[in-house]
């Protein structure tokens, strides 16, 4: 099996890009619920029309629904997913594993993919996503070729697909862990709204100035290496690019897994349209270092504007993926049969009765050529029967009204709507105040360390700091208080993996 080219998209134009430059699935999000709320995005009658366009041209398409989802939103969220898999979408990419469970529950056949927002780094998590009816995973993009390989090899023996990035933006912090945009802009990562705030000049001795921005993923000459392991989808970041970047890079991942290789013109144009100083395979060749950082330089963004116009041809028409088969039939005194068959889908249309031929008669080079010319269509032609009596003359116009009718046919029986789902779910949860019983702080120094209120009923200190005391005394004074409980500071030392050795010490105090 070949393996899925997919591409981010965040608005129309950029879907059109993605399909017309060869992507085999798509993935974008609704207004809301989705890591990108900042792209366009999609609602109402703009989703139902995407998917649609996905289906009459053969591309997959997956929903994003990857945030975390607040108890008030259970719901909405779920009445979302009905709507995607009314629609017929091919799979829903979740973040929040309650959420997993209940769009398992009520909607049994909508494929669940986990997504990289799940900071899945281990083979150990496969067991619990597959319980949860994960049948994809999206594994963290910080994982190693070694870890990457053990995490396939595992996820075969469950029967679980793995998708990887391939290409495309890199988080300073782990996928689905990053709180700083929330901290210093509040607005949330985990919510759909990071700022990118690691994008900012913050910096270190030795430092560039910008020294949280990593240059972007790229590891498209990685493709026969991500073959072998058993990866069955290649996926691409992007959703808040613009549409030559996803034209660019959907062509160059597609040359990858087509040729084996990329034309260098093609990747030139890649790196013109969007890098930050290039690309990193850090992670991947487990080479963490300086050269991982970038920016977006002057020199950049000139590159992106010289490079627009050569990028709007790889997306200015139609790509004909889908084969269809055509079976005709010209017989004396009846109707002309024309029968199309793509894929499991078959459509009969009926057309006008032949005449005697009073010249030249009908014969198969012409209906071939009339056929096989299928320009404007999501189709080409892979195989043409035909039994056509002697002497019968039918117009080509006719054939060709014949054609159109047979494929507008199939396109309508393509794209029809799967069977509409019942949700029996109403989740009505209030946002209420919570009674807390009590606080545990933790800090990884005494530095750290200061007066608090009385909900505070235990601390968390490393087990390198605790071991530092040699009396309960001198351990409360360096706490700062005399209230703290032994027991609850034991707890404490337990809940933050403290040694054996630590916790039997603080016991005998």
């Amino acid at each position: 099996m070949q393996m899925e080219v997919l591409a981010p998209v965040g608005n129309y134009e950029s879907l059109v890009a993605a399909v017309y430059s060869g992507a085999d699935a798509v993935y974008f999000g609704a207004k809301e619920f989705n890591a990108r709320r900042n792209a366009d995005n999609f609602l109402g009658d703009s989703l139902r029309d995407s998917v649609l366009y996905c289906k009459q041209n053969g591309v997959k398409c997956y929903l994003t629904l990857n945030i975390l989802i607040r108890d008030t939103e259970i719901t909405e969220a779920l009445l979302l997913a009905k709507k995607a898999a009314d629609l017929g979408v091919d799979g829903i990419i979740v973040q929040d594993i309650g959420l997993a469970r209940l769009i398992k529950k009520q909607l049994p056949k909508l494929p669940l993919h986990a997504s990289t927002q799940l900071s899945i780094h281990s083979a150990a998590a496969l067991p619990i996503l597959k319980s949860l009816g994960f049948q994809r995973v999206v594994p963290a993009r910080e994982m190693s070729k070694a870890e990457l390989y053990e995490f396939c090899n595992e996820a075969k023996k469950l029967g679980i697909e793995v998708e990887v990035f391939v290409h495309g933006a890199l988080c300073m912090s782990l996928s689905g862990q990053c709180y700083f945009s929330a901290h210093l802009g509040g607005r949330s990562a985990n919510r759909g709204l990071c700022a990118g705030t690691c994008r900012l000049p913050f910096s270190c001795d030795g430092g560039t100035g910008y020294d949280l921005s990593l240059k972007d993923l790229c590891l498209i000459d990685k493709v026969a290496e991500l073959k072998a392991m058993g990866v069955c989808s290649l996926k691409i970041e992007g959703r808040m690019k613009r549409p030559e970047y996803v034209a660019a890079s959907v062509n160059c991942v597609k040359q990858a897994v087509e040729k084996g290789k990329v034309e260098k013109e093609d990747f030139a144009l890649l790196e013109k349209v969007f890098s930050r100083s290039g690309f990193t395979d850090g992670y991947f060749n487990n080479t963490l270092g300086r050269d991982m950082f970038g920016i977006r330089t002057e020199q950049n963004l000139l590159q992106t504007d010289k490079a627009l116009s050569k990028l709007h041809e790889l997306y200015r028409r139609p790509r004909q993926r889908l084969r269809v088969d055509f079976d005709f039939k010209l017989l004396k005194d009846k109707p002309a049969l024309l029968t199309a068959t793509c894929g499991d889908f078959s459509v009969t249309e009926i057309g006008d009765i032949p005449k005697e031929a009073i010249n030249k008669p009908t014969h198969e080079e012409a209906v071939r050529s009339a056929l096989s010319r299928l320009g404007g269509t999501p189709y080409f032609l892979g195989t043409l029967s035909s039994e056509l009596d002697n002497g019968l003359m039918l117009p080509i116009s006719c054939i060709n009204k014949l054609k159109s009718t047979v494929l507008s046919s199939l396109d309508k029986k393509r794209t029809a709507l799967p069977i509409q789902n019942d949700l029996d779910y109403n989740f009505n949860a209030k946002a209420e105040k919570r009674d807390i019983k009590g606080l545990f702080l933790r800090f990884k120094s005494i530095n750290q360390l200061c007066v608090f209120d009385k909900n505070v009923v235990g601390y968390s200190l490393p087990a390198s700091v605790l071991t530092k005391f040699t009396s309960k005394e001198e351990m409360l004074t360096a706490l700062k208080t005399d209230r703290l409980p032994l027991a609850e500071l034991c707890r404490a030392a337990e809940d933050d993996c403290a040694t054996l050795l630590t916790l039997n010490k603080l016991k005998s105090l």
